[in-house]
């Protein structure tokens, strides 16, 4: 069975495939608060696939690229790891950025379109060079999250509701929080590439405290502007409690971050990662 599954595991591993999906999620979200409950699933699926294709792609050649600082690290991705050739690597990332680039003929909104493209391409630059200057980097990987939102509200109407900026404020900000952290994490393999990460020119412990006050800023106004982009978030006691599940969540995850070591950093982003998926989920039942 596991070697029936290991070629799933070695494309779910090397797309990082739950970021591919939290960003369609973020797209979804802008359709919906786009297009309101009249939102057709079969019209938002070819939006959806070629973001979630050209974010695999992104993150594929990422891999490629960084083959020698994740031997550093000791992170164990198919390439690295020696389960992928370079060879293989190569042509996924091909095919799913021929796969992306196709769907996106097919989206109606030029805007959009242009959008996603543009985004794409700074993605690949970003590995290539501007992951050098560290901060910026983490600041543009933000802004490729959070535009994600925009794209889905483009693709269904070419028409961006002004509500959505602050759902665009809280994902560059929960993001932007995410990157200052991994970069404490990855500091061993940035130094042989000379990444100038927050935490290499500030320190590991300056670092935590920088993207600790980002999430807490994060949390402070998330009702203010879950409420600004319409959602019926706070008006249903259902998801008020799981939003308060997800707040003392969140709250715990920064302790552990604060008290965690270099190395157990990862463990708790993958916590926060499964907490910013349940406070999409949480928003995206509210708009429905």
């Amino acid at each position: 069975m596991t070697t029936i599954l290991r070629p799933f595991r070695v494309y779910f591993e090397i797309t990082r495939s739950y970021s591919p999906l939290l960003m369609c999620a973020g797209a979804f979200l802008g359709m919906i608060i786009s297009r309101g409950v009249g939102l057709d699933f079969w019209e938002s699926l070819i939006p959806l696939a070629s973001l979630y294709f050209l974010t695999s792609a992104s993150f594929v050649f990422n891999d490629i690229f960084d083959l020698e600082t994740d031997k550093v690290n000791g992170i164990n991705r198919p390439l690295s790891a020696g389960e992928l050739s370079f060879k293989s690597a190569w042509v996924l990332w091909a095919l799913l950025e021929i796969s992306g680039l196709g769907l996106l003929t097919y989206i109606n909104h030029r805007g959009a379109a242009l959008l996603l493209i543009f985004s794409y391409g700074l993605s690949l630059l970003y590995t290539l060079k501007i992951k050098e200057y560290g901060l910026l980097g983490n600041v543009l990987v933000s802004l490729f999250v959070s535009l994600s939102i925009i794209y889905g509200a483009l693709s269904i109407d070419g028409k961006f509701p002004l509500p959505l900026l602050s759902l665009v404020y809280l994902a560059f900000l929960l993001n932007l929080a995410r990157e200052v952290i991994q970069g404490i994490a990855d500091a061993p393999g940035d130094a042989v590439k000379n990444v100038r990460s927050f935490s290499m020119i500030y320190g590991a412990k300056r670092a935590k405290i920088f993207g600790i006050t980002l999430f807490s800023l994060m949390l402070i106004s998330a009702p203010l502007v879950i409420n600004a982009s319409g959602s019926n978030l706070f008006r249903n006691h259902a998801l008020i409690y799981g939003y308060i599940f997800n707040v003392a969540g969140f709250s715990y995850a920064l302790y552990k971050l604060y008290l965690s070591s270099e190395k157990d950093v990862r463990r708790v982003l993958k916590i926060i990662n499964l907490l910013t998926a349940s406070l999409i989920a949480l928003l995206l039942i509210s708009l429905i």
